[in-house]
């Protein structure tokens, strides 16, 4: 019995202990665990306040503006201190203050873009300070989708904004310019181009900017004045002169171009500024001033030999008018007959030339050009080949002119002459007359041209044509292109000072080997004398020139 007891026993401590041994490794399990579980905690919770203390660092030490404001009051819960210089301000009251001094549409817009959950990127807007100074910012957001807050990113864009303004203010002026104003990068690639330049070459600027238009502006041919400027503005930083250009609808034009070096704040070449400025009418009218000038200096020159030349041969006539009645044998008669009719010929020069230089002038009445045309046409069908066909090309009622008949046969019959020189193997030669009216746009073109009523007489021929470099210079005295002995070069010449002595002009139009055409332009009596036979000239029938 005993023995059984302290079997019992034994059993029972044995189960406890093992009990108590189970137990305590359960302990020490759990207790390892919640060790392990707290050293990862607090290692989480150090890395959590470094990166707290890094972001910190970063949103106090950002130069731009940070802060941090609930979505739908825009009430302030943080803010870094580059925001608060930027707004002046010492709390977040006084931040909330100046961020909601924006225009009541700009806050209205960022709140219900935000409250709808998206976000906000580089939005410009005005805000005032405390003190009342203005200031543009950029404004971009966004908000947490598990928060209610906005976190804010705000940059100070006043200088970068003055800036633009300028540039825009600059751009503008430089719009307002009559010249063109352009730029080209050292690839030949337009990077700006305004309005002057539109104006002036016929294209847009948004068709031109990121182009080369070295190959439109010149041509394909037409580089090599573009190429030496080139050359010598990268060499030198600047260059200025002429060039010849060419616009969108292909007409030729001067300019008066300044190039200068672009630099960028490095000092390194950037680009070419290019300002140019169309000339072409001040040549133009530079030209006819030399000219001119020209002819004074060759008329005043002229005048002087006329007169001793008639004066020589004055005596010359008077004296074979005596040797023809002394010597009256038929080989001196000969002689003294060639001696007279060079003489003549002499004096006929002499008298071309000084009507040209002093223009004289004869007695001016009301004239019918129907029977000017009938009196040359008579004529050119005797000075002119068989070879050569005449046509006319009349209209039925054509307007009285006021002029000199001799003169104007003249005129006439010197451009029939020179229209029937043009063609040496025979042609077509065409005489009109119409009733046109000059429009004012003319007069630009031709100095002598006044907008109004002019009778039009035309010859054209299908000659040989005129060369276009040779065309300017036809109406210059002593110029001829005949060959030595057929012509001194006063025809034209003569004919123009006619023709302006009637208050007229003369155009020419020519293409060379296929012909040319001349128009006399008279005023009409009509337009010359208000009022008289107005209502038979109402009844004519007048083209106006395009």
């Amino acid at each position: 019995m005993q023995e059984v007891t302290f079997d019992i026993w034994w059993t029972v401590a044995f189960g406890t202990i093992a009990l108590l041994a189970i137990t305590v490794g359960l302990i020490v399990v759990v207790m390892t665990g919640k060790q392990k579980e707290l050293v990862t905690k607090k290692r989480q919770l150090d890395e959590l306040t470094i990166s707290e203390r890094k972001y910190r660092n970063l949103f106090e030490q950002s130069p731009a503006g940070m802060l941090r404001i609930t979505t739908d009051q825009w009430t302030v819960d943080d803010a870094n201190h580059a925001l608060l210089r930027m707004f002046a301000a010492e709390t977040f009251d006084e931040v909330k203050e100046v961020l909601t001094s924006m225009s009541p549409q700009d806050r209205e817009f960022l709140i219900e873009r935000l409250s709808a959950g998206q976000s906000v990127e580089d939005y410009k807007t005005l805000l005032r300070r405390k003190d009342r100074s203005e200031f543009w910012i950029s404004f971009s957001a966004s908000i947490h989708s598990l928060e209610s807050f906005t976190e804010a990113v705000i940059i100070d864009i006043t200088t970068r904004r003055l800036a633009e303004d300028k540039i825009r203010e600059q751009a503008l002026l430089l719009d307002q310019a009559q010249d063109a104003i352009l730029v080209l990068d050292f690839n030949k690639t337009v990077r700006y181009w305004n309005k002057g330049a539109e104006r002036m070459y016929g294209y847009e600027s948004s068709e031109v900017v990121g182009r080369d238009m070295v190959k439109y502006l010149y041509g394909l041919d037409g580089t090599e004045g573009f190429d030496r400027a080139y050359a010598l503005t990268v060499q030198h930083s600047a260059w200025s002169g002429e060039l010849h250009q060419k616009k969108r609808d292909g007409t030729l034009i001067i300019t008066d171009c300044r190039w200068t070096l672009v630099r960028n704040p490095g000092d390194k070449p950037v680009g070419i500024l290019q300002v140019c400025t169309d000339v072409t009418d001040r040549k133009r009218l530079e030209t006819r001033f030399l000219r001119a000038q020209r002819v004074e200096s060759i008329g005043i020159f002229a005048s002087g030999i006329a007169h001793d030349l008639s004066n020589t041969l004055a005596p010359v006539l008077v004296g074979v008018e005596v040797l023809k009645r002394k010597l009256l044998d038929i080989q001196s008669q000969r002689l003294l007959k060639a001696i007279e009719s060079s003489a003549k010929h002499g004096s006929e020069m002499v008298y071309q030339v000084l009507s040209f230089v002093k223009g004289v002038e004869g007695k001016h009445a009301k004239l019918n050009p129907l029977k000017i045309v009938k009196d040359i046409t008579g004529l050119v069908s005797q000075i002119v080949p068989s070879s050569v066909t005449v046509h006319t090309r009349i209209s039925d009622t054509v307007s009285p002119v006021i002029g000199d008949r001799t003169q104007l046969h003249q005129v006439l019959i010197n451009l029939c002459t020179n229209a029937r020189d043009a063609m040496p193997q025979g042609g077509e030669l065409t005489f009109a007359v119409e009733d046109v009216l000059v429009p004012k746009e003319m007069e630009e073109e031709h100095t002598d041209a006044v907008e109004g009523a002019y009778v039009v007489f035309s010859i054209s021929d299908t000659g040989v044509g005129i060369p276009a470099v040779e065309i300017h210079k036809i109406f210059e005295p002593f110029y001829t292109t005949k060959e030595i002995g057929k012509g001194i070069g006063l025809g034209l010449s003569i004919c123009l000072g006619i023709v302006k002595g009637h208050k007229g002009f003369i155009t020419v139009e020519s293409v060379e080997g296929k012909g040319s055409t001349f128009k006399m332009f008279l005023p009409s009596a009509f337009a010359m004398k208000e009022g008289e036979q107005k209502e038979d000239f109402n009844k004519n029938v007048i083209r106006k020139l395009s």
